[in-house]
């Protein structure tokens, strides 16, 4: 996990801020800036989250998190679907039409 922290770099992928693991990784309520490593655990820094979106969470709306990653041999790429994305060719969205 720490290694996962390290290689973190939002100016080659910049994580969004999703509900659920949609197929697109979209629509983003935020961005992750940053992912950190400590006491065994990670976290990540959000940035540029959607006020509306922060006031359902604050509210306990959406209590669970989790996060999906790509395998470090696995560069990014630009999705063939968007341009403004980047993901790993093992992932489902690199999958879509």
């Amino acid at each position: 996990m720490e290694a996962t922290a390290r290689a973190y770099d939002p100016a080659t992928h910049e994580a969004p801020i999703v509900v659920g693991h949609p197929a697109m990784d979209a629509p983003a309520y935020g961005w992750v800036s940053a992912v950190a490593y400590a006491d065994g655990a990670l976290s990540a820094t959000p940035d540029q989250v959607d006020p509306a979106f922060a006031e359902l969470v604050a509210a306990g709306r959406y209590k669970k998190i989790s996060a999906s990653f790509y395998a470090p041999m696995r560069r990014p790429i630009r999705c063939p679907a968007c341009t403004t994305c980047a993901t790993s060719v093992s992932s489902a969205h690199s999958r879509q039409p």
